[in-house]
């Protein structure tokens, strides 16, 4: 990303207004699937599978309510399975959670978040209020469960900005209760350590001394 606000002009090429793909029928066919799934053997591959074949033959449609839709559900479904929930997390969303005094690299990644949504039209005028606290509520539950290891310890907080929750709200379209409850939902996962930095970052603390 940039390293000053706002961005150059030359990467602010004029964008188009929301346009929402229509729903496609392997799309349609595929989130019926995903609401009532038949968990037998094999059926995340089969989803995974369908999922990819879509994104070969017409990456267009996955996009936009299609595209929240289908990781709000598959998600969901991983979340309720133990076999595949690696962190145990239990966090209640507070809807009045105190937001604290940002940094400036914080400020200046809401700023281009919402910046950046609002010219693709998904942001709402009181979004930059929500994003706040969407971070405040990843930053919290993130803080209940930690996991310690013997190859590695990190101190302190996440210093960065979390740009893979900011992405998260941009796909939800600036709803904060779905993007809250979605990476809520996701935490839960092995893989969100490997694509949520945040994440990474507090799943390693110092282990204390050996008895």
């Amino acid at each position: 990303m940039f390293s000053s606000y706002p961005c150059p002009m030359r990467y602010l090429a004029g964008f188009p207004g929301k346009t929402d793909v229509g729903q496609d029928d392997d799309v349609s066919k595929l989130l019926s699937a995903l609401k009532n799934p038949d968990k037998q053997v094999g059926w995340i591959e089969s989803t995974q599978r369908q999922f990819c074949e879509i994104m070969k033959r017409k990456p267009y449609v996955v996009s936009g309510t299609n595209l929240s839709e289908l990781i709000e559900k598959f998600v969901l479904h991983l979340s309720e399975a133990p076999s595949d929930c690696y962190f145990d997390r239990k966090y209640q969303a507070d809807a009045n959670v105190t937001t604290k005094s940002l940094t400036s690299i914080q400020q200046l990644g809401i700023k281009m978040t919402i910046s950046y949504g609002k010219r693709l039209n998904l942001l709402r005028e009181n979004a930059e209020n929500d994003l706040c606290q969407v971070l405040m509520h990843c930053e919290n539950f993130l803080k209940q469960t930690s996991i310690k290891s013997s190859q590695c310890s990190l101190r302190g907080g996440y210093v960065s900005y979390d740009w893979f929750a900011s992405s998260i709200f941009l796909i939800m379209r600036g709803n904060k209760e779905k993007t809250v409850k979605f990476l809520q939902q996701f935490s839960h996962l092995l893989v969100s350590a490997f694509l949520w930095i945040p994440q990474l970052h507090r799943s390693f603390v110092e282990e204390g001394p050996q008895s």
